[in-house]
């Protein structure tokens, strides 16, 4: 199975699967779970529904918000999404109502987000330099040949 041969129908058969898997969420996923965006421009035929939302939170009030959408407008939304998350962002699930507004369902304010991000990368980083350090790529041959020492 893991051998030398047909070796690039398995990398082809692979890439294939990877591209049908992309083609398909990206033409079934907006459909089964509509965004804030999608609500936005059509208010009528989203009204009453779930969607997903996310942004920056820009103020907090009693059971109130306002969040800094990415497409550059203020989104207001009711419901209470955890303690002092201005600044943050936020993203979850909400009851669109037609006047453009939100009743949040659920949402998780992301704290510490690029410290999350850096310690993901540095094992990563770490992997990465010991295989490259054992390890040599062979363009011809289309495989990684141990290095001699």
């Amino acid at each position: 199975m893991l051998s030398d041969r047909f070796r690039f129908w398995k990398i082809g058969a692979a890439l294939a699967a990877l591209a049908g898997l992309v083609i398909y969420a990206a033409r079934v996923g907006p459909k089964a779970y509509p965004t804030f965006i999608q609500a936005r421009q059509d208010p009528s035929a989203f009204a009453g529904r779930t969607i997903f939302f996310g942004g920056d939170v820009l103020r907090l009030s009693d059971g109130e918000f306002a969040f800094w959408a990415k497409e550059g407008f203020v989104v207001e939304a009711r419901g209470i999404i955890g303690p002092d998350p201005v600044g943050f962002r936020v993203s979850g699930t909400a009851v669109f109502r037609a006047d453009g507004t939100l009743d949040v369902l659920t949402s998780h304010v992301y704290r510490y987000r690029i410290y999350k991000s850096v310690l993901a990368v540095l094992p990563l980083l770490a992997v990465a330099f010991f295989f490259f350090r054992t390890y040599l790529f062979d363009r011809r041959a289309f495989l990684f040949r141990a290095r001699s020492r």
